[in-house]
């Protein structure tokens, strides 16, 4: 297929959220015009250019890019990311808070799936958009099957604050770096709140809100809305694609 017509593809699933962030979201770096492989992956590291050459990857979609912010040299660590990625004429596509954003695709929106949580909506403001996943058990669950069940199914890496109820039914989820939104969490009642890491800072002011917090590490928390987007990519066109795990176990 054209890169084109898989640029427009994805930047059409994400056209709601697509300006967030400026320029970083969308092709970052172009590569070949005609694309066979697709490449699926969290980070954009050395690690997975060299995995992307390996198997003749022709285009990777990643959720953390290299466009975060202004480039004014290419030097050092940044040189050495984008040097064999251009020589090997690879086309680089990243898609940050819009993916987190996305109602069908959103890391939470699929955790959420995978728990079995019902009514799930977004919440919360963030520079005008809703950022944080509701969702509800049709019955109340208690606190170590749901932990059992994420340990084994969603992320090796769980850690918890048990400072609340443990009987679970209302359910909030921010991935990535979202213990700095709990005020945000906390302006909804929930039984338990899911993200993807924590702060030393936080943990007596969550002992004093009686708030179940579970951190399914950074990583862990945000490779299943690329799963997804990987699917309906691979369904779509009727090309190869490949998810690359490569966990940083934080």
């Amino acid at each position: 297929m054209k890169r084109d017509e898989l640029v427009n593809f994805l930047n059409g699933i994400f056209s709601t959220h697509l300006g967030i962030e400026g320029g970083a979201n969308g092709l970052q770096v172009e590569g070949k015009e005609e694309v066979k492989k697709v490449g699926f992956a969290v980070d954009y590291s050395l690690d997975l250019v060299s995995f992307a050459i390996r198997d003749n990857v022709d285009f990777l979609f990643v959720h953390h890019g290299i466009f975060k912010k202004e480039i004014n040299s290419i030097k050092g660590y940044f040189y050495h990311l984008i040097k064999d990625l251009i020589k090997n004429d690879i086309n680089l596509y990243g898609m940050h808070l819009p993916l987190d954003l996305n109602e069908k695709h959103s890391h939470g929106i699929k955790i959420g799936e995978m728990l079995g949580l019902e009514n799930m909506e977004f919440y919360g403001n963030i520079g005008g958009f809703k950022y944080i996943v509701y969702g509800e058990f049709k019955m109340e669950k208690d606190i170590e099957e749901i932990k059992d069940y994420i340990l084994k199914n969603v992320s090796d890496t769980l850690k918890t604050h048990e400072f609340g109820k443990k009987k679970i039914r209302k359910v909030a989820i921010i991935t990535g770096s979202g213990i700095s939104y709990v005020d945000d969490v906390l302006s909804r009642e929930v039984d338990l709140f899911i993200t993807g890491e924590t702060s030393h800072s936080y943990y007596h002011f969550l002992k004093y809100s009686k708030l179940n917090v579970f951190y399914l590490g950074h990583y862990n928390s945000e490779k299943w809305g690329i799963l997804s987007v990987k699917n309906l990519v691979e369904k779509r066109f009727k090309i190869k694609t490949i998810f690359y795990d490569i966990p940083t176990y934080l």
